[in-house]
């Protein structure tokens, strides 16, 4: 019996377990069906599939003549690493991989637990040289459970260690730490890098089955080399160098060229596939080449034939201009590499290019901004086939843009992963993904603003990862907007408090140009602009005529992304306007970011405190009329500018504390120390307040005339708390750090009924300032007469006393700064404490008949 009931409630618990599987997963599609349907919406499906048709007549016809024409020749079609993919313009194209401790660089760690992330719910696309190997421990949950890395092309692709290395960088399991990669929970589906143009376009059309959802990121390792190659092209067994342009060009001319067939391509899938991001590594060709007029192959038109002519080494004697034609497009994300930073991103000097000395520079030939963003490609370990790991390809160290790209893939799959949670299952557009990248870089290069080395800087994911976060409580922190023919888009009255930079990234999709050799390539030109009292703020802009200078700001008629830098702002409201040149031929969407914004208001609470924490009273703040008292529970709102706040008591009731300084909870250094007081209000305050902290009234001020026990005439101190002044129309208050000295009769007591000259000043405070604080004011101070005539009652005589210095009975009970000095700041270290102005008397005698104070020297 005890058996069946226990078979009963395992099945229960079974069925429970299954119902709340099937409910997840039920709850899974639903999502997926939704950004099915939102990327469909302004995805042009019609045009995608009838470019993917088009792709796939042009490839076959071109790479079927390539090849028969090279096994005529004998030449290499594919090789490792490289493969022939045609001819352009009469010239062989081939690709090639670009290979030459990742997250930390970059920060994606950091977003792992703290934003609880992990690529959940994202599929990606690899478009690489071969296969993945798909069977890979790292590529399955857990020893035996289900795989999330697929290759889905023919079975007849040769498995890769460049395509295998690649995929654990972005979706390695957390099996071997050090490779785990930067979205362990993303699907990945993999293909080979043969038609990869025709297989794009199906997949952001939602036209692969292979993917649930229309393809909204994938990662391309690899790409056309132009300039110099080192291999066996000619299929001759031996290695050698290739010049890829004409024998007469010193330079290729498609470095940085918007190539018609290449970069065309990929800049028209994106447009028609708004949601889709592609990532592509910008590549590894700078300073690449042999020593001037060494021996090496060039193309004549037919064959590959000797020559000795002069060309640079890739990039030139500087560098610049050295990017292939895919990193050349305007729609996608263009990665850089840079060295392994292990501690992680502190100041710009921190991102370099030694071990990186590779990595290609800007700017294309139009002068745009390539490459878009660095992430580490510094020897990166990761997955390799039959189980292995390792930070080595073929025998040579995993460095290049292969590896940074797949650093940036990864973690773009979290920060999808992110939007999703954040904005009610939605997808942001590939424009929106691309301005929180840039917009949220960490500086790099020599000078502040977008470079050609090192683009819009290092990628942070954290960073990124806080902007979509923030974006719940910002409804201006990130925008997508459809703007019209003649339209503009404005923001007014943003508000600046001035303790923040000023940020505005704006970043569209633009359609390829329709002539790429003579007209612009840059075809709808927007345009970002920031506005304060009639002055106007520009975006950022570079000199491709001088491509090492810093940038500048300006009109950008070049880049399809543009930022307004403002990095110390005045307070005041602000306005942002987003127009365009030209005429619109249909409306363009956009994307913008903005950043250092805040509410032109903020509530909070206005309270009195005591010492032991507790509320009493009623503080009160001036409505420009008179004050308004409010209760400590009361929130209170107010504009985000200098306000009056009065503390309504100097004293707590039946206690023995007064007011001492107000307070906020951002802990602000200020001169707060007047019972009714400006404060500027910041938007982050959520509390000010009036501390109350204990007083001290047993204590005594006086001159010490020496060889009596008399003293006499006067002394001057200085309270910042003595409620002193009437300010009309605001009433009574201290003057806080320029309190007055005033002249009060030896001895004097600071105490709470004692009137002088209707002064009273209840008692003073211990341990205000003093050594431990650096004598930061505010303090007690006294001040003594370097000479006084003062009458003695013993001898019915004036004398002449001069000043000796300061000091405290009993000793150590207060402290003076400068205890010599006729003027001191003091500090009172415990109660009843006598402080001294010690003064030494003229006029004395030994007669035995004379007063004295048991010394030998007599007044007479």
């Amino acid at each position: 019996m005890k058996t069946n009931k226990t078979m009963i409630k395992i099945l229960i618990m079974i069925l429970i377990s299954l119902n709340s599987y099937v409910f997840a997963q039920i709850q899974q599609d639903v999502i997926k069906e939704k950004i099915k349907q939102q990327v469909l919406s302004k995805t042009d499906t019609i045009v995608l599939k009838n470019i993917g048709i088009e792709f796939q007549r042009q490839y076959n016809a071109n790479k079927y003549e390539a090849i028969e024409y090279f096994k005529q020749k004998g030449y290499l079609i594919k090789g490792p690493g490289i493969e022939l993919q045609g001819f352009s313009n009469g010239r062989p194209i081939y690709y090639i991989t670009y290979n030459r401790i990742a997250a930390q660089t970059v920060r994606t760690d950091a977003v792992w637990s703290s934003f609880n992330l992990d690529g959940s719910g994202i599929e990606i696309g690899l478009w690489d040289e071969g296969a993945v190997y798909e069977y890979h421990d790292s590529f399955r949950e857990g020893i035996y459970g289900p795989r999330h890395v697929f290759f889905i092309d023919s079975t007849g692709s040769e498995v890769s260690e460049h395509s295998t290395h690649v995929a654990g960088t972005i979706v390695a399991d957390n099996d071997n730490y050090n490779s785990k990669g930067m979205a362990d929970k993303s699907v990945l589906y993999s293909r080979d890098w043969n038609a990869g143009f025709v297989e794009m376009t199906n997949a952001a059309a939602g036209l692969d089955p292979n993917f649930t959802t229309p393809l909204l990121l994938s990662n391309h390792s690899y790409g056309q080399n132009p300039g110099w190659v080192w291999g066996d092209l000619r299929n001759s067994g031996t290695n050698a160098w290739y010049w890829m342009a004409e024998d007469y060009q010193n330079e290729d001319p498609n470095f940085g060229n918007y190539h018609d067939s290449l970069t065309f391509n990929i800049d028209l899938i994106a447009f028609n596939a708004p949601y889709y991001t592609i990532v592509w590594a910008a590549g590894n060709d700078r300073g690449q080449g042999p020593e001037p007029f060494t021996s090496h192959w060039v193309w004549d038109g037919e064959k590959w034939v000797s020559s000795t002519s002069y060309h640079p080494k890739d990039g030139g004697d500087d560098g610049f201009d050295c990017i292939p034609p895919e990193g050349v497009a305007k729609n996608i994300i263009t990665v850089g590499a840079v060295d392994d930073i292990p501690y992680g991103y502190t100041s710009p000097s921190d991102v370099k290019q030694i071990n990186t000395n590779f990595s290609v520079w800007g700017p294309t030939k139009d002068g745009r901004i390539k490459p878009d963003i660095v992430a580490n490609g510094d020897a990166l370990y990761s997955t390799l086939p039959n189980n292995l790991y390792g930070n080595t390809i073929k025998g040579l160290t995993a460095s290049g843009t292969s590896m940074a790209a797949p650093n940036v893939t990864g973690s773009l799959a979290l920060l999808l992963q992110h939007y999703k949670n954040t904005h009610n299952n939605t997808v942001p557009l590939s424009s929106t993904l691309k301005a929180i990248v840039i917009h949220t870089a960490d500086e790099a290069g020599e000078n502040p603003g977008p470079d050609y080395k090192y683009g819009w800087g290092l990628l942070n994911t954290y960073k990124a990862a806080q902007l979509i976060s923030q974006d719940q409580n910002n409804s201006n922190a990130i925008q997508e907007i459809l703007l019209s023919n003649g339209q503009t888009y404005t923001l007014n009255d943003l508000y600046n408090d001035g303790t923040q930079p000023i940020k505005i990234t704006l970043a569209w999709n633009d359609i390829p140009p329709s002539n790429s050799q003579t007209g612009p390539i840059l075809v709808r030109d927007l345009d970002v602009r920031l506005y304060k009292n009639g002055i106007t703020y520009y975006p950022w802009v570079l000199n491709p005529g001088n491509p090492g200078s810093a940038a500048t700001t300006g009109d950008n008629t070049k880049d399809n992304v543009e930022q307004i830098l403002f990095q110390s702002p005045g307070v005041g409201l602000y306005s942002v306007v987003v127009s365009h040149k030209g005429t619109l031929s249909s409306s363009q969407m956009f994307s913008l970011i903005v950043t250092g914004f805040t509410s032109p208001f903020v509530t909070f609470n206005l309270k009195q405190i005591g010492n032991d924490n507790q509320t009493f009273g009623q503080a009160a703040y001036w409505d420009n009329l008179s004050w308004n008292y409010v209760q400590p529970e009361q929130p209170v709102t107010l504009s985000i500018a200098q306000h009056h706040f009065l503390s309504t008591q100097d004293f707590r009731p039946n206690t023995y504390e007064k007011f001492n300084h107000w307070e906020d909870n951002l802990a602000t250094t200020s001169d707060w120390y007047r019972n009714w007081d400006t404060i500027g209000l910041r938007a982050s305050i959520n509390l000010v307040a009036a501390r109350f902290i204990p007083k001290y009234s047993n204590v005594i001020i006086k001159n010490s005339l020496e060889g009596t026990v008399s003293t006499g005439d006067s002394l001057n101190f200085s309270d910042p708390w003595l409620t002193d002044i009437n300010e009309q129309p605001y009433g009574l208050r201290n003057q806080g750090l320029s309190a007055p000295f005033k002249q009060r009769p030896s001895p004097f007591y600071p105490d709470y009924t004692t009137s002088y000259y209707g002064d009273v000043y209840k008692g003073v405070f211990l341990n205000q300032s003093g050594p431990g604080y650096n004598w930061q004011p505010p303090y007690y101070s006294v001040k003594a007469d370097a000479m006084q005539d003062i009458q003695l009652q013993q001898t019915g005589r004036t004398h002449r006393f001069y000043f000796q210095g300061w000091n405290a009975s009993p000793q150590g009970s207060a402290e003076f700064q400068y205890p010599d000095s006729l003027k001191t700041p003091l500090v009172f270290k415990q109660e009843g404490a006598t402080v001294q102005a010690n003064l030494k008397g003229t006029q004395l005698s030994n007669n035995s008949n004379a007063y004295s104070k048991g010394s030998q020297r007599k007044f007479v």
